[in-house]
């Protein structure tokens, strides 16, 4: 039995015509004639010198014999077939590349010490990184065109799966020398009094901030609006105005810029 040497063929041959029970659905699924088919059972046979099927004009059905060996020769293809998959997943993650959807104001928060982990692990992995509104990140997921993304909250789509990462309050970004800057806490209501910049309705954390707002005495009409976060912390930065934004987010901003946290006693600040 040691000199034994069953091919790979044969073996397939036998799982499948096993499992379907009938030599033409097996010639089929394996692309193969009947007799050519025919001829790798009855190899294997001989092989082993055990009958493996019994035959007749209409049916074939395995010997008791048979029975014990499918079980066995099944768990060692299917073994197989696992290995060759994750070998091809593994060589592909290897010298490949993968897509990352990812909304503006998370880009340099997040993203420089994960890619940089990852390309610790992975150094022939090119990373594409996809830097768009909201809607465009979720659309990129949706499209295939980006393998996951980061995104807020609130944006929910039956077709996409969404996993929470992280929860963090809202602040008050405000230049140093502000009479802001230094206090602990500050209520929405007491920003009134000072010019106030906002992102416009085309950015999901104005979505946000509108929702925490709406029950809060009405704020005067900003005296800017912004498209991106990233310009906003410029007109903060050079002392004309005041803004609400993540923690991350100014955390990440440049130095001149201050962050203040909302009272706990006030209205509840918006989170992401």
């Amino acid at each position: 039995m040691g000199t034994l040497k069953p091919t790979l063929a044969d073996l397939r041959a036998f799982v499948t015509v096993g499992e379907l029970q009938s030599f033409a659905a097996a010639a089929k699924a394996l692309h193969l004639s009947q007799p050519a088919l025919s001829r790798r059972i009855s190899h294997l046979e001989g092989l082993l010198d055990v009958r493996l099927f019994d035959r007749t004009t209409r049916s074939v059905e395995l010997t008791q014999l048979g029975q014990r060996f499918l079980g066995q020769v099944r768990s060692v293809i299917t073994d197989l077939d696992r290995s060759v998959v994750d070998l091809h997943d593994v060589a592909h993650i290897e010298a490949g590349d993968v897509t990352v959807g990812c909304v503006f104001s998370a880009v340099h928060h997040f993203l420089p010490g994960v890619i940089r982990s990852f390309r610790d692990q992975h150094p022939h992995v090119l990373v594409r990184i996809i830097e768009e509104g909201a809607d465009e990140v979720l659309a990129s997921v949706k499209s295939g065109e980006a393998d996951f993304a980061l995104n807020y909250t609130g944006m929910q789509d039956p077709e996409v799966a969404f996993t929470p990462l992280l929860k963090e309050r809202f602040v008050l970004a405000c230049p140093v020398g502000h009479p802001l800057a230094k206090r602990r806490s500050v209520r929405w209501e007491e920003i009134v009094d000072y010019p106030y910049a906002l992102v416009s309705h085309a950015s999901r954390n104005r979505v946000l901030i509108d929702q925490a707002l709406a029950e809060v005495t009405p704020l005067p009409r900003p005296v800017c609006e912004f498209r991106h976060i990233s310009t906003l912390i410029g007109f903060v930065d050079n002392g004309l105005g005041v803004r609400s934004c993540r923690n991350s987010r100014c955390r990440t901003s440049r130095p001149r810029s201050w962050a203040c946290r909302w009272s706990t006693r006030s209205s509840a600040a918006p989170s992401v």
